[in-house]
């Protein structure tokens, strides 16, 4: 219950996630300092979840790709995860870059626009996207 942005922003559970829009799941756990430990690499969001195993989720929009990228992580409020590209998609107006962290594949879509050279696949990349789009909930228990 709430209106489309508060539903779509600040879904209440995994669930509402899932359902309103395409999202992006990580696994993850919650460590003694508020960090989340995600495939080796260390983010941060939502301090209100408790420690211990959780997903991490993210929007394909809310994603911008450093292609070659380092890393930089907790500059200007953003979390960054590095992967490798696995494939490239063209979906009208957004190309999916479907992005290997781990053994979890993340889609990150960005526009077409001033797209003329595209990276192959093996590319490294690294994920940036601002901690205010970092949802995390309490890991889900297989039914």
């Amino acid at each position: 219950v709430g209106s489309p942005f508060e539903i779509y922003e600040r879904p209440a559970n995994q669930f509402v996630a899932s359902f309103v829009g395409r999202i992006n799941r990580l696994s993850g756990s919650r460590t003694g300092d508020g960090a989340i430990a995600v495939r080796g690499q260390r983010i941060l969001g939502s301090p209100e979840i408790a420690a211990g195993e959780v997903d991490v989720m993210v929007r394909p929009h809310r994603i911008r790709i450093e292609w070659n990228g380092t890393g930089r992580v907790h500059q200007d409020g953003t979390n960054a995860v590095l992967g490798r590209l696995v494939r490239t998609t063209f979906v009208g107006d957004v190309v999916q870059f479907h992005i290997a962290v781990g053994e979890d594949e993340l889609l990150v879509e960005q526009p077409t626009t001033g797209r003329p050279d595209l990276p192959e696949p093996g590319t490294p990349a690294c994920l940036n996207w601002r901690i205010e789009d970092t949802l995390v909930f309490p890991k889900e228990q297989a039914r």
